[in-house]
């Protein structure tokens, strides 16, 4: 995080979320603290209005949860009105090459 120039913070949430998947898989009996920072990562990433990268944060956070036998239906729920981002990058890049064709 402290790598991150400063004004550039478009990344922050990405950032966050790995930050995140990195703490739980290193310390999983801080399991707490883990969640946090998944939480963090999905504010920020909304507070910015990055839907893309709010998917992917929950989609991480929600692995996390499952890994311990648990659930949240907020996140659930938020991931569903965001399932038309899953393919994103796959539908761009076929949009440039017909595009390009």
């Amino acid at each position: 995080m402290e790598l991150m120039p400063l004004g550039s913070r478009w990344l922050e949430p990405e950032l966050r979320r790995v930050y995140a998947v990195v703490s739980a898989a290193a310390a999983p009996e801080d399991s707490a603290r883990a969640e946090h920072l998944f939480r963090a990562a999905i504010q920020r990433a909304q507070d910015l209005r990055f839907p893309a990268f709010e998917r992917s944060c929950l989609a991480s956070f929600q692995e996390f949860l499952k890994s311990s036998g648990r659930e949240d239906r907020e996140v659930e729920a938020r991931l569903r009105e965001l399932s038309h981002l899953a393919n994103a990058g796959r539908r761009v890049a076929e949009a440039m090459q017909a595009r390009s064709a």
